[in-house]
């Protein structure tokens, strides 16, 4: 797992940013991906966590490296959580199992998108979602995505849609700025409503 912090330690909350690889399961080239984006657009203390799909001990690695984390950073309690591709469907599938844990999921160009339940409905509906994908997609990717946006609306989940020109091999700059003020604008509700 790689984690790279974009404040240093305070007494202030850090915000884990978790960003979910694509296929390849590379943390840093996921990293490499969305820190320009997040150092120059972020408002708040943030760490980046990029898990690293290739080790076999992944889960105890994951623990441990946020265990260490968490003595180094005031880590918030729930994490805002991004994925791309592949990294999409863990992303969604992390937010539908954990919802306390995430403050809002954002998920572009799923390869798998499914019915989005959950044993914890209350807590979804407190999760603010971005789905989204490419109009070069695949037919039927586009559609599940609408569908998945339409049943996270019918639990009473808040959901923005993002569309762009080109598909899941191509995702624009607008997309990751789009990502990163989605972040930001939770960020700013979350302050308003403590």
């Amino acid at each position: 797992m790689i984690v790279h912090p974009l404040a240093s330690p305070s007494l202030t909350s850090t915000v884990p940013v978790i960003c979910m690889p694509g296929p390849d399961g590379d943390g840093q080239a996921m990293l490499d991906r969305v820190l320009p984006y997040a150092k120059r657009l972020l408002a708040f203390p943030a760490l980046l966590v990029c898990p690293d799909m290739s080790s076999v001990e992944k889960p105890k690695v994951w623990a441990q490296t946020l265990a260490e984390a968490a003595r180094t950073y005031n880590l918030a309690e729930r994490a805002l959580v991004f994925g791309y591709n592949h990294g999409a469907d863990m992303a969604c599938r992390f937010t539908l199992e954990y919802p306390s844990d995430v403050q809002a999921c954002a998920a572009l160009s799923a390869q798998n998108w499914f019915e989005p339940t959950t044993t914890n409905l209350a807590a979804l509906c407190e999760v603010p979602w971005m789905i989204g994908c490419g109009d070069q997609d695949a037919e039927f990717l586009i559609r599940d995505a609408r569908a998945f946006q339409i049943g996270l609306a019918e639990q009473g989940c808040q959901v923005d849609l993002l569309d762009w020109e080109g598909g899941h091999d191509d995702l624009p700059e607008h997309a990751l700025e789009n990502v990163m003020h989605f972040f930001n604008d939770t960020q700013s509700q979350q302050r308003l409503a403590a």
